[in-house]
Order: C-alpha cells, then structure tokens, then sequence
C-alpha cells in the first residue's frame, strides 16, 4: 500500500512539474514583456525631457544673442532740418478708370519720373512749404495718350509734423510721410484726386 502511494505521488509531482513549467515560462515571459515596456517607456521620457532641455537652452541662447537696433547718430546741425531749399528725383503712378474709344472701358496706370523741388520752412515741429515737380516724362502708361493730356502730379502746399526723425502730414490733398536727416529728405505720396489714385516716393537733398 505504502509503496502505491509513493507512486502515485511521485506521478503527481511529475506531472504538475510537466504543467508548472511552462505556466512559469508564461509567467517569466509576461514579467519580461512588462519590464522592456517600462523600460522603453522610460527611455522615451528620457529622450524628451533631453529634447525639451536642449530646446530651452537654444531658445535662451537665441534669446540673448539678440542685439538692440541702434538709430545711427544724425550728423550736422539737425535742428536746422527740414528747413531750407531741397532738389532731388521722383517717381510717381497714378491710376483711374477710363474709357478710350478703341478700348472701350479699362484701367489706366500712368507712370511719371522726374525732378522735384521741395522748399520749406520750420517752426518747432511744425513744416509748412511747397513742392514742385520739374521735367517729368511719362515712363509707361497702358494707353499714352491719355496719360500725356492729363498730366497728373502731386504738386502743392506742404503742412507736416515732425516726430524724432520722422514726418507725416499733407502735400495738397495728398497724405506724405517719410524720414530725414541735418541733410537728406525722402519720403512717400498716396491717396486721391477724385477718382484719380496717386502714390509716389522722392529723394531730396538740402542745397541751401
């Protein structure tokens, strides 16, 4: 009897080692599985915090490479500015809707060059003075014909204010603005004659 039930126990104890191992092989495997998902996980964290840290450090590194602009220093006697007599060139469109007999209706842009003379007088940061446009030719046009009888300009009366190097204000009808120097004066023209629109830029600088 005795000898029956060592034999059926070391049956048993085969058996459930022939069914434990691979169970313990599944479990092994499992805990495996999870810790190179942990680690990957792990390693992804790592790879981005380094990612965000060297993105900050560039971001500082681009943040105090950053140098001021500097105005450069005006030469001359810069309170006598936009006072006096200046020469120099400009260009200028103008553009309207029109109707040509061979054409029918269409959109003109007259295209003007020439010289320009600009005197003006100044009190504190106030300008008063007048522009004239002087030996101008008409450079491109879509029907020239047109543009040769009418002629358009921006010839007037000027009244601007001055801020820092800077101007705004009215030549005629017409709103100007631009910057200057002790010596030099340049700016740009825009807005409308009626239905004519006008926009310019010129170069100047003081003769007297």
């Amino acid at each position: 009897m005795n000898h029956k039930i060592l034999a059926s126990i070391a049956v048993f104890v085969l058996l459930a080692g022939a069914v434990g191992t691979p169970i313990m092989q599944s479990v092994h495997a499992v805990t495996y599985n999870e810790a190179a998902e942990k680690k990957a996980m792990a390693d992804a964290k790592k790879a981005a915090d380094a990612k965000k840290a060297a993105d900050a450090k560039k971001a500082e590194e681009n943040k105090t490479s950053i140098k001021p602009i500097i105005t450069p220093k005006q030469t001359g006697d810069f309170t006598q500015a936009l006072n006096g007599k200046y020469h120099g060139t400009a260009k200028w469109d103008a553009s309207f809707e029109y109707y040509y007999k061979d054409r029918g209706s269409y959109h003109e842009v007259c295209q003007y060059s020439g010289s320009i003379i600009v005197q003006l007088v100044r009190d504190g940061n106030h300008v008063t003075g007048n522009v004239d446009l002087t030996n101008y030719q008409l450079t491109g046009a879509v029907e020239r014909s047109v543009c040769d009888t009418e002629a358009f300009g921006f010839d007037g009366v000027v009244d601007v204010t001055i801020f820092g190097s800077g101007f705004s204000g009215k030549v005629g009808l017409l709103d100007v603005d631009g910057q200057f120097t002790s010596d030099l004066l340049r700016g740009r023209v825009s807005g409308d004659y009626g239905d004519v629109a006008i926009t310019g830029e010129f170069t100047t600088n003081r003769v007297n």
